[in-house]
């Protein structure tokens, strides 16, 4: 609780303040963006954290769909993508220079499953945890991608597609 309360304080402050300094580095933007949206999650402020998660992604230049069709598209094109990262494994890695801003995507991604599910929006969470594993598994990092990745098992085994999950 209180400390929440308190990064929540100061990350609100740094976000305000942002837009007043010298430009940061995508990167950046998008980690402060993050932060503020755990430490909002952290106080119960869902909403408010989704948005900062949002703004975080949009920083890293990959902002979210606003239509339905355009989540049905997202979530589309990431199902290709998990199907292409298991028939060719190990093609799909980034290069070194792109691998910290993919993991940062991934986990802001990955964080935005809980704000999808408590506002029952079930095409967008399939979507962002879907994309989460992606971007993490492109990243090559692992804490964000065994999350995703159980996230998206489970998902896929309530679903009744325990072959796929597995």
């Amino acid at each position: 609780g209180g400390a929440y309360r308190e990064a929540r304080e100061h990350l609100e402050v740094a976000c305000a303040l942002a837009p007043t300094l010298p430009p940061r580095a995508p990167i950046e933007q998008a980690r402060l963006h993050r932060m503020y949206a755990e430490a909002l999650d952290g106080v119960g402020e869902i909403d408010a954290s989704g948005r900062q998660l949002m703004e975080a992604l949009a920083a890293l230049g990959r902002p979210l769909p606003r239509s339905r069709a355009g989540w049905m598209a997202l979530l589309a094109g990431q199902v290709a993508r998990q199907l292409w990262l298991r028939l060719v494994p190990g093609a799909h890695r980034a290069a070194p220079s792109r691998q910290a801003p993919l993991e940062e995507a991934a986990i802001a991604a990955s964080r935005l499953v809980a704000y999808y599910f408590f506002r029952n929006q079930m095409a967008e969470l399939m979507a962002s945890v879907t994309l989460a594993s992606n971007l993490a598994e492109s990243a090559g990092a692992d804490a964000p991608h065994a999350r995703a990745g159980a996230f998206l098992a489970g998902m896929v085994g309530v679903m009744g597609l325990r072959s796929v999950a597995r």
